[in-house]
């Protein structure tokens, strides 16, 4: 198996797990999940909540809608990402 495919895989499990019918399949969503994760505690329930649920820092928008796309991808991680801060 390749890294690519590899990488596909992986980002393709971290959709799975967060209830997501469409994403960009790359590193980034690897790096959402994971910080998803630790901020809920690997709660599922909440990280699919959390990502289905519209975000007032994401101008209303559910991130779910914005993992479809590089750039969305990047503004759900950078929000994430606040958190921790």
């Amino acid at each position: 198996m390749t890294d690519q495919h590899l990488l596909q895989k992986s980002a393709g499990k971290a959709g799975e797990l967060l209830g997501l019918t469409e994403w960009n399949t790359d590193l980034t969503l690897i790096r959402i999940y994971s910080v998803l994760a630790r901020q809920t505690g690997s709660d599922m329930k909440l990280m699919r909540h959390w990502v289905q649920t519209p975000n007032k820092q994401l101008d209303g928008k559910v991130p779910a809608n914005l993992l479809t796309t590089p750039e969305g991808e990047l503004k759900v991680l950078s929000v994430l990402e606040s958190y921790l801060n």
